[in-house]
């Protein structure tokens, strides 16, 4: 149960992030709010859009921070063994993975969010890979 509620933490803590680092990314991409306005309704507006998102991105990252917290407690219980300065090697190197895979994505994308997506990387890496094992110790 405490993977459980460390990994929702986590989630949420990477959800307050990513709220921050894609609202300055969204501010460096007027052409985005431009396109943005054209498809959405008169009564909607790209604030109503971002407001949104801020409410939604951490509930969804939350919940997704559940999920690896469970997947945190099957590697603990089939993987033991510490390495990488984390309590479990096995999860901390897949959760390392997962982040560079993302980081790799994001980059063939879009070249010009490159240092947010980065952060963003990063901050997974460290939240799940190590704040998470440590917070269900």
């Amino acid at each position: 149960m405490a993977e459980l509620i460390a990994g929702t933490a986590c989630g949420f803590v990477l959800g307050s992030i990513s709220v921050v680092v894609g609202a300055l990314m969204l501010y460096r991409a007027a052409s985005l709010i431009e396109t943005l306005e054209r498809f959405l309704p008169r009564a909607v507006t790209p604030t109503h859009v971002l407001a949104a998102l801020a409410l939604a991105v951490p509930v969804i990252l939350g919940m997704a921070g559940g999920f690896l917290g469970l997947l945190y407690y099957l590697a603990k219980r089939l993987l033991p063994g510490a390495g990488l300065g984390s309590p479990n090697l096995a999860f901390t190197a897949a959760v390392l993975v997962m982040a560079l895979a993302g980081a790799l994505a994001a980059s063939v994308l879009s070249r010009r969010h490159l240092q947010g997506f980065l952060t963003l990387a990063i901050s997974f890496a460290a939240i799940f890979g190590w704040l998470l094992p440590y917070m269900a110790g």
